[in-house]
């Protein structure tokens, strides 16, 4: 079973690959007319339209804000410090469709003897418990 694209839906509704894209991206650039019967014919095809994962490769944007957890992931939801930057973090991405992304980070192994005190290891573990992630060309 070959895979449906647009390109496909395009072949047989009549119109062109943009045309498809537009009826699922940018609908007032088509009449009615012209939508319904690209979307009816999407349907019958099995298209469920432009695929997520390709349009954040094309446009260069996840859509998410990644957090890297150097605990892992439940300390975000017990420390009170984390839950409010989470929360203040959310509030502000909300308007923007962007998404956050909490990420746990492997613990640090100890690189020191076994004969070391367990405290000297525990002098190297980082101190801030979270760090933000933020995607290449995002406005600041």
């Amino acid at each position: 079973m070959t895979k449906i694209t647009a390109k496909s839906v395009a072949l047989a509704a009549g119109v062109s690959p943009s045309s498809v894209s537009n009826a699922y991206n940018r609908p007032d650039q088509l009449s009615a007319d012209v939508r319904e019967r690209i979307l009816a014919v999407a349907a019958e095809l099995g298209y469920h339209g432009p695929d997520p994962a390709g349009r954040a490769l094309r446009s260069g944007r996840a859509g998410a804000i990644g957090v890297l957890m150097t605990q892992h992931n439940s300390y975000a939801f017990s420390d009170p410090y984390a839950i409010g930057f989470l929360r203040g973090l959310a509030e502000e991405l909300t308007d923007g469709e962007v998404g956050i992304l909490l990420l746990p980070r492997p613990r640090r192994r100890c690189n020191a003897p076994r004969s070391t005190p367990s405290r000297a290891c525990a002098s190297k573990a980082p101190r801030r418990r979270w760090r933000l992630l933020w995607p290449a060309g995002s406005p600041s």
